[in-house]
Protein backbone atom coordinates (compact mmCIF):
# COMPACT_ATOMS: atom_id res chain seq x y z
CA UNK A 1 0.00 0.00 0.00
CA UNK A 2 1.34 3.38 -1.06
CA UNK A 3 1.88 6.16 1.76
CA UNK A 4 1.05 9.72 0.90
CA UNK A 5 4.33 10.67 1.69
CA UNK A 6 5.24 9.59 -2.33
CA UNK A 7 6.59 12.58 -4.18
CA UNK A 8 4.26 11.88 -7.52
CA UNK A 9 1.26 11.15 -4.87
CA UNK A 10 2.02 14.89 -3.32
CA UNK A 11 2.64 16.31 -6.81
CA UNK A 12 -0.57 14.80 -8.14
CA UNK A 13 -2.94 15.56 -5.50
CA UNK A 14 -1.15 19.48 -5.62
CA UNK A 15 -2.14 19.43 -9.11
CA UNK A 16 -6.22 18.64 -8.30
CA UNK A 17 -5.99 21.30 -5.67
CA UNK A 18 -4.99 23.83 -7.94
CA UNK A 19 -7.35 22.75 -10.37
CA UNK A 20 -10.25 22.94 -8.14
CA UNK A 21 -9.07 26.44 -6.94
CA UNK A 22 -9.03 27.34 -10.79
CA UNK A 23 -12.56 25.99 -10.71
CA UNK A 24 -13.77 27.89 -8.00
CA UNK A 25 -12.66 31.14 -9.04
CA UNK A 26 -13.84 30.62 -12.95
CA UNK A 27 -17.30 30.05 -11.17
CA UNK A 28 -17.38 33.18 -8.67
CA UNK A 29 -16.38 35.14 -11.87
CA UNK A 30 -18.77 34.47 -13.38
CA UNK A 31 -21.61 34.78 -11.05
CA UNK A 32 -20.18 38.08 -9.94
CA UNK A 33 -20.50 38.96 -13.62
CA UNK A 34 -23.88 37.48 -13.63
CA UNK A 35 -25.43 39.66 -10.87
CA UNK A 36 -23.39 42.65 -12.19
CA UNK A 37 -25.16 42.42 -15.06
CA UNK A 38 -29.01 42.11 -13.32
CA UNK A 39 -28.06 44.66 -10.43
CA UNK A 40 -26.74 47.31 -13.80
CA UNK A 41 -30.46 46.31 -15.50
CA UNK A 42 -32.51 45.36 -13.20
CA UNK A 43 -35.54 47.90 -14.12
CA UNK A 44 -35.26 46.54 -17.75
CA UNK A 45 -35.07 42.58 -16.52
CA UNK A 46 -38.39 43.20 -14.24
CA UNK A 47 -40.14 44.67 -17.27
CA UNK A 48 -39.36 42.01 -19.21
CA UNK A 49 -40.08 38.77 -16.64
CA UNK A 50 -43.59 37.90 -17.78
CA UNK A 51 -41.93 37.04 -21.59
CA UNK A 52 -41.51 33.68 -22.22
CA UNK A 53 -37.82 34.37 -23.62
CA UNK A 54 -36.36 35.60 -19.97
CA UNK A 55 -33.29 33.76 -19.23
CA UNK A 56 -32.96 34.42 -15.81
CA UNK A 57 -33.96 31.84 -13.05
CA UNK A 58 -36.26 32.24 -10.50
CA UNK A 59 -33.90 32.99 -8.05
CA UNK A 60 -32.22 35.59 -9.94
CA UNK A 61 -35.60 37.12 -10.58
CA UNK A 62 -36.55 37.14 -7.26
CA UNK A 63 -33.26 39.11 -6.34
CA UNK A 64 -33.97 41.21 -9.38
CA UNK A 65 -36.76 42.23 -7.14
CA UNK A 66 -35.77 42.34 -3.86
CA UNK A 67 -32.76 44.89 -5.14
CA UNK A 68 -34.85 46.98 -7.05
CA UNK A 69 -37.28 47.32 -3.86
CA UNK A 70 -33.77 48.13 -1.63
CA UNK A 71 -32.35 50.43 -3.83
CA UNK A 72 -36.05 52.51 -4.55
CA UNK A 73 -36.40 52.31 -0.54
CA UNK A 74 -32.77 53.79 -0.53
CA UNK A 75 -33.29 56.00 -2.79
CA UNK A 76 -36.36 57.67 -1.37
CA UNK A 77 -34.98 57.88 2.09
CA UNK A 78 -31.56 59.14 0.62
CA UNK A 79 -33.23 62.26 -1.47
CA UNK A 80 -36.54 61.63 -3.25
CA UNK A 81 -38.23 62.22 -0.30
CA UNK A 82 -36.87 66.04 -0.39
CA UNK A 83 -38.50 66.31 -4.26
CA UNK A 84 -41.83 67.01 -4.80
CA UNK A 85 -44.21 63.68 -5.70
CA UNK A 86 -44.33 63.91 -9.39
CA UNK A 87 -40.69 63.06 -9.70
CA UNK A 88 -40.37 60.10 -7.20
CA UNK A 89 -40.42 57.49 -10.61
CA UNK A 90 -37.27 55.86 -11.42
CA UNK A 91 -38.34 54.08 -14.18
CA UNK A 92 -39.78 57.40 -16.37
CA UNK A 93 -39.31 57.73 -19.79
CA UNK A 94 -39.59 61.67 -21.32
CA UNK A 95 -39.56 61.87 -24.67
CA UNK A 96 -36.13 60.56 -26.14
CA UNK A 97 -35.09 60.10 -22.44
CA UNK A 98 -35.59 56.88 -20.82
CA UNK A 99 -34.22 56.39 -17.14
CA UNK A 100 -33.87 52.66 -17.07
CA UNK A 101 -30.42 51.18 -18.05
CA UNK A 102 -31.08 48.67 -21.07
CA UNK A 103 -28.63 45.64 -22.00
CA UNK A 104 -26.45 46.95 -25.16
CA UNK A 105 -27.97 44.26 -27.54
CA UNK A 106 -24.90 45.38 -30.05
CA UNK A 107 -21.99 44.60 -27.77
CA UNK A 108 -19.82 41.71 -29.45
CA UNK A 109 -20.25 38.06 -27.40
CA UNK A 110 -17.92 34.85 -28.22
CA UNK A 111 -19.87 31.96 -29.10
CA UNK A 112 -19.67 28.38 -29.85
CA UNK A 113 -21.99 26.49 -32.13
CA UNK A 114 -24.25 23.55 -31.56
CA UNK A 115 -25.17 22.98 -34.97
CA UNK A 116 -23.91 24.35 -38.63
CA UNK A 117 -26.49 27.99 -38.89
CA UNK A 118 -26.35 29.59 -41.99
CA UNK A 119 -26.50 31.32 -43.82
CA UNK A 120 -26.77 34.34 -41.46
CA UNK A 121 -26.72 37.74 -42.18
CA UNK A 122 -23.97 39.67 -40.18
CA UNK A 123 -25.51 43.35 -40.38
CA UNK A 124 -28.86 44.59 -41.25
CA UNK A 125 -26.75 47.70 -43.60
CA UNK A 126 -25.70 45.16 -45.95
CA UNK A 127 -26.37 41.87 -47.62
CA UNK A 128 -23.05 40.21 -45.94
CA UNK A 129 -24.10 36.75 -44.52
CA UNK A 130 -21.67 33.42 -43.09
CA UNK A 131 -22.41 29.87 -42.35
CA UNK A 132 -21.86 29.75 -38.93
CA UNK A 133 -19.95 25.94 -38.98
CA UNK A 134 -20.25 22.68 -35.73
CA UNK A 135 -17.88 23.10 -33.08
CA UNK A 136 -16.12 26.86 -34.20
CA UNK A 137 -15.96 29.73 -32.42
CA UNK A 138 -16.80 33.42 -33.21
CA UNK A 139 -17.38 36.96 -32.14
CA UNK A 140 -20.38 38.25 -33.25
CA UNK A 141 -22.79 41.27 -31.79
CA UNK A 142 -25.81 39.89 -29.56
CA UNK A 143 -28.61 41.05 -31.45
CA UNK A 144 -27.16 38.76 -34.49
CA UNK A 145 -26.97 35.28 -32.65
CA UNK A 146 -29.76 35.55 -30.02
CA UNK A 147 -32.55 34.24 -31.93
CA UNK A 148 -29.66 31.08 -32.62
CA UNK A 149 -28.91 31.56 -28.91
CA UNK A 150 -32.42 31.42 -28.01
CA UNK A 151 -32.98 28.24 -29.93
CA UNK A 152 -29.86 26.29 -28.53
CA UNK A 153 -27.97 26.46 -32.24
CA UNK A 154 -25.06 28.55 -30.27
CA UNK A 155 -24.02 28.77 -27.18
CA UNK A 156 -22.57 32.07 -25.24
CA UNK A 157 -18.92 31.04 -23.88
Amino acid sequence: METMDNPQRKFISMLFQNEIERIKFVVRSYLRTRLYKIEKCTLEILRRAHQDDNILSPQETAYARRYQELLESHNHDSFLHLMPAGQHKQDEKVADYDMVVRANMEAPVFIRVRENCGPIQLDQRDEETTMLEKDDIYILRYNVVRDLLLGGNVELI
